[in-house]
């Protein structure tokens, strides 16, 4: 599967575009029968349709590819949203405890953390984490707070900046630090139990987030209740210690593959209609050296006096990618090999993959560099 085709799952995972219609949806499952985070975002729309039946084995099914695909902690999310829809017998639990233990994870905290535990342990763990999201732009811990949560980064980006005090000429000043923090990564500072503790970073969201939140009066009772609970804890914390002194460039490149909005004009040149093109605007980001997805301004009249046409009109066509930057413009030729209806801050509008065309080394490496400079 080539990258412009995986550019439609990924914008749809990530919130950037949205598929409203659970039949729409479907199709574009057969598309992609083997990606996860779609599977799981099916899940979240037949919730919102109130179809709890095919939400629950929706998210089963995210779950299973989870697990083959390494994910460990996306796995479990998935099991604990399709258990809030109906609780799960002995049989499905153990055969999912039993998945978890059998498979080969790369190493993490969620795996370190209940590599020690027991499935009676796990499950109480699983039962009392919090699943949230949260926006880019959000702040959810700042300087000082008090550190009373524990949050592992299901998907999504963060920012995390670190305050360290230095003294000069008798006064405390900050050395501010930034990393990013990315999935399967964990923050909180609630171990062991008795300190009482205040944060020494913010974190901020960079894109949409998702968490799991566990507070820490709810795994002191866990702990009560299953001491050896406490010996996972400790082994996340050690390993987090380590992560840290072992890997400090690595976290700064963390969150690199920012979710870019690219605003770009486009001369679609319709097979029925090939010497008067189609002007429009539209947004595309993640752009591969393969093609792009791009996603149409849903004001232009094209588009939105009838989605369904419009779709009928561009397939397969040609067109003219225009990259505006700093006074300059970049043109990129390519050919429209897949539409989707989407909606994008809250429009109709239409998604298409663009396979790029005729492009040389030299034009590629600029392309990039436009790209690049977007970033901030």
């Amino acid at each position: 599967m080539n990258n412009i085709q995986i550019d439609i799952a990924n914008q749809i995972t990530s919130g950037f575009v949205s598929i409203d219609s659970v039949k729409d949806f479907e199709r574009l499952l057969q598309r992609f029968p083997d990606d996860p985070a779609l599977h799981r975002t099916f899940s979240d729309l037949l919730i919102k349709n109130k179809l709890p039946n095919a939400a629950s084995a929706s998210y089963g099914k995210a779950a299973e590819l989870y697990l083959k695909s390494g994910q460990l902690l996306q796995a479990m999310v998935s099991r604990i949203l399709q258990w809030e829809i109906y609780a799960p017998s002995y049989r499905d639990a153990q055969l999912f405890f039993s998945a978890l233990r059998e498979g080969s994870y790369p190493d993490s905290p969620i795996k370190v953390f209940f590599n020690k535990l027991s499935n009676p342990e796990i499950l109480a763990v699983m039962k009392n984490a919090a699943i949230i999201e949260r926006p880019p732009g959000h702040i959810v811990k700042n300087f000082r707070d008090a550190e009373n949560d524990l949050y592992f980064v299901v998907s999504g980006s963060l920012k995390q900046t670190i305050y360290r005090p230095l003294k000069r000429k008798g006064t405390t000043v900050y050395h501010k630090s930034h990393f990013h923090l990315s999935e399967n990564e964990v923050f909180g500072d609630i171990y062991p139990f008795e300190k009482q503790k205040v944060s020494q970073s913010s974190i901020e969201t960079i894109t949409q987030v998702e968490l799991t939140k566990i507070p820490k009066h709810v795994l002191s009772q866990i702990c009560r209740k299953y001491p050896n609970v406490e010996n996972g804890l400790a082994a996340l914390y050690d390993f987090q210690s380590d992560y840290n002194l072992k890997e400090p460039f690595q976290k700064k490149r963390h969150g690199i593959r920012h979710h870019i909005v690219r605003k770009m004009t486009l001369e679609i040149y319709p097979e029925t209609s090939v010497s008067v093109p189609i002007i429009l605007d539209g947004y595309s980001r993640d752009i591969s050296i393969g093609g792009t997805c791009v996603v149409l301004d849903a004001k232009d009249v094209h588009v939105s006096k009838s989605i369904a046409s419009f779709h009928k009109t561009v397939k397969s066509a040609r067109v003219k990618m225009s990259f505006p930057s700093e006074g300059l413009e970049l043109k990129v030729s390519g050919k429209i090999i897949w539409t989707q209806p989407v909606s994008f801050k809250g429009e109709e509008t239409l998604a298409l993959g663009i396979q790029f065309q005729d492009l040389s080394p030299k034009l590629c490496g600029m392309l990039f560099v436009f790209a690049e400079s977007s970033r901030n």
